[in-house]
This record gives C-alpha cells, structure tokens and sequence, in this order.
C-alpha cells in the first residue's frame, strides 16, 4: 500500500474520530450541570447533617437538664405522702382552731373589762 491508497482511510477515520467525538460531547454536556447539581446536593446534605447533629446535641443538653431538674421532685409515692401529711395536718389545725376560739373571747372580754376600767 503506498501513502496515496491509505491517505484518503486516515482521513476518513479522523473525520470519523472528530465526530465521534462531536457526538459525544453533544450527548454529554449536561454532564457538568448533573456534576454542579450533585456538588450542590452533597453539599446542602452535609449542612443538613451538621445541623441536625447541633439541634441533637442541643436537644440531648436540654433532656439532660430537664432529667437533673426533675430528679430532686418527689415520685407518686412520696407526693402521696406529702398529701397525706398535710391532710392529717389540716385536721389538726381545724382543732386547734376549735380550741382557740374561746381564748379568743376570753381575751375579747379582758380588752372590754381594761378598756371599760381605763374609762373611769
């Protein structure tokens, strides 16, 4: 084969080449666009996560508090009690207020007796 037969080939095969490639990158030049769509979603997923993680750890803090805030308050047991004591401790006002109302007079009648006294 001399140069002249297999010129016109390696033309035909780079004009081939060159389209081939053409084509390609018709077909492909969304590409980038998909590529900048993905950064951008893997990027605003990473903040997210960030995010989430903060208002987690923010979350877990205020649990925590909470738990330490509630810890000194009595259970149902001991508010049952508490009610119970109190009860018994309003009955036992209730009588001693019984008791000292006629303390109460005699203490009426003493300030009308000093009072009636000072007057003559």
């Amino acid at each position: 084969m001399t140069p002249e037969t297999i010129a016109p080939w390696v033309s035909l095969a780079l004009s081939l080449i060159a389209l081939v490639g053409i084509i390609y990158g018709w077909l492909t030049r969304g590409e980038k666009t998909v590529a900048a769509a993905l950064d951008k979603h893997k990027e605003d997923a990473a903040e997210d996560a960030r995010k989430t993680a903060a208002a987690m750890a923010d979350m877990e803090r205020r649990v925590l508090s909470l738990e330490g805030e509630l810890r000194h308050l009595p259970d149902r047991n001991q508010a049952h009690n508490i009610e119970l004591a109190l009860e018994k401790l309003n009955g036992r006002i209730e009588v001693l207020a019984t008791q000292l109302e006629p303390v109460s007079a005699i203490a009426d009648r003493w300030q009308e007796l000093i009072l009636e006294q000072a007057k003559k």
